[in-house]
């Protein structure tokens, strides 16, 4: 299970089956000026940062597991 993290609440948790989708809402997301994230939910507890579109104005999610 894929999903969107991003500053924009309307857009946070988006869900998407395969990262390919995921990848290509983001790209989306970043061209209209929204910062945008894809994270991979490994479990309950934790979450790993697996894309950040080029062109996002925030700059690059750093890659690792995170605990929520």
């Amino acid at each position: 299970m894929y999903r969107i993290s991003s500053t924009n609440a309307f857009f946070h948790g988006e869900k998407f089956d395969s990262l390919a989708a995921a990848k290509k809402r983001a790209d989306q997301l970043v061209a209209k000026g929204v910062i945008a994230d894809v994270v991979s939910d490994a479990d309950r507890e934790t979450f790993r940062a697996v894309y950040t579109p080029a062109t996002c104005e925030a700059g690059r999610a750093i890659r690792g597991t995170y605990t929520r």
